[in-house]
């Protein structure tokens, strides 16, 4: 369609300002602003286009800085140590009215569960955007997964079953009953 001899193709949405290849009078303006971390180091700006000289010209404008902050492994850190680690990653960046990223890895549930977001809120509100990412430890990941892992419904069903214990309860009725509805009789 591109070729259909249009003057000019003003097309959107994607961030990053590019001519659609092996066209002509095809582009991306792209934005003018940095929208989120994976436009990390692109220029922004808008583009003019002159169709009498044929010319299109991109005009780069300011935008505010994005800054990816060292990350902190908290495999054996307590909360307090964190909290300590993330306030130190700030104070050395001046994060006012910029969009920064902070990677925590390695972090245990009960330690991420014990942390105090309303202390870590104030910290990062003076940016624009801060981006606070928190990995939880890979044996946590795995045990989860292990936990979570189920078999056939109509198994679990009956597993289900078997060891609830309640007084007058017809446990074969209630599993003819329940598996005639899972399997949708």
């Amino acid at each position: 369609f591109f070729r259909l001899g249009f003057d000019y193709v003003a097309l959107g949405h994607y961030h990053k300002h590019c001519q659609v290849k092996d066209t002509d009078r095809v582009y991306y303006a792209g934005s003018t602003e940095r929208l989120s971390m994976n436009e990390l180091g692109q220029e922004k700006g808008f583009i003019e286009v002159d169709l009498e000289k044929d010319k299109v010209l991109f005009h780069q404008v300011p935008t505010r800085d994005m800054i990816e902050l060292a990350s902190i492994d908290a495999s054996a850190s307590d909360p307090d140590k964190i909290l300590k680690e993330i306030e130190k990653r700030i104070a050395a960046q001046d994060i006012e009215e910029k969009i920064v990223r902070l990677k925590v890895t390695e972090i245990d549930s009960h330690v991420y569960n014990s942390l105090n977001f309303r202390m870590i809120s104030e910290l990062k509100s003076k940016a624009f955007h801060f981006d606070l990412k928190f990995d939880k430890k890979e044996e946590e990941k795995q045990r989860f997964h292990d936990r979570t892992s189920i078999g056939k419904l109509e198994k679990e069903f009956s597993e289900y079953l078997q060891s609830i214990q309640v007084e007058k309860l017809d446990k074969e009725k209630l599993k003819d009953l329940g598996m005639r509805y899972l399997i949708g009789e």
